[in-house]
């Protein structure tokens, strides 16, 4: 579906769909070192590789294969830091506006994004129930803290987020006005990941609770 999504985009504007989110996106929010193609006159900034797991080794991921960085994919080829992920999710929290004041989304495209669109039905691709915003992960009415690429049993109703394949993630909860954006270096196995996932994030929930118990 990202695909077609991008399609859309290039076929609107007449342009590639990177260069019109760079442009009215990634421009705006001060992103800057965020990329989705790479090739000999654009070449990619520093960044760590990505490690994957197979039979207890790990070795180059294949998503750092030169010519998968060469194609700007919708949905799975953006690279930059983790905090440029953290701006992207501020501009949520704020409704749509960048650090500036500027408006980059209207709030009707955020409250769409992020309110149930799919809810209550098994995911093809998890295989169990999610809600799901557009592009957006929800919780459940019934937290599950083992859900794939789920939240903490204490994140608001409100959280949305979503989670990059057993490498990154970010989510932002307006109830608590948080964000949160996280990267791994390797690519450890769906399980191995899940488990490492209710880890970080037990811990993330232990701490940013406490500190928000105090403030108030």
């Amino acid at each position: 579906t990202w695909y077609l999504l991008g399609e859309v985009i290039q076929r609107i504007t007449r342009q590639p769909f990177d260069l019109v989110l760079r442009e009215a996106l990634l421009v705006p929010l001060g992103i800057d070192r965020c990329w989705f193609a790479a090739d000999a006159l654009n070449p990619p900034p520093m960044r760590a590789p990505m490690l994957a797991c197979r039979e207890g080794t790990f070795f180059p991921a294949t998503i750092d294969d030169g010519e998968i960085l060469a194609h700007a994919r919708p949905g799975s080829s953006a690279h930059g830091p983790i905090r440029d992920l953290g701006l992207f999710y501020e501009m949520m929290l704020r409704r749509g506006r960048a650090a500036d004041g500027r408006r980059v989304l209207s709030e009707k495209s955020v409250s769409l994004m992020v309110k149930r669109q799919r809810k209550g039905l098994v995911d093809k691709a998890f295989r169990e129930a999610i809600d799901w915003g557009l592009g957006f992960l929800l919780p459940t009415p019934i937290p599950d803290p083992g859900m794939a690429y789920g939240y903490s049993p204490s994140a608001s109703a409100d959280t949305f987020g979503h989670g990059g394949a057993q490498s990154s993630g970010g989510f932002c909860d307006p109830w608590r006005g948080l964000v949160v954006c996280y990267a791994y270096n390797a690519m450890a196995g769906e399980a191995r990941h899940q488990e490492r996932q209710c880890r970080l994030l037990d811990a993330l929930d232990r701490d940013l609770s406490a500190a928000f118990n105090d403030a108030i």
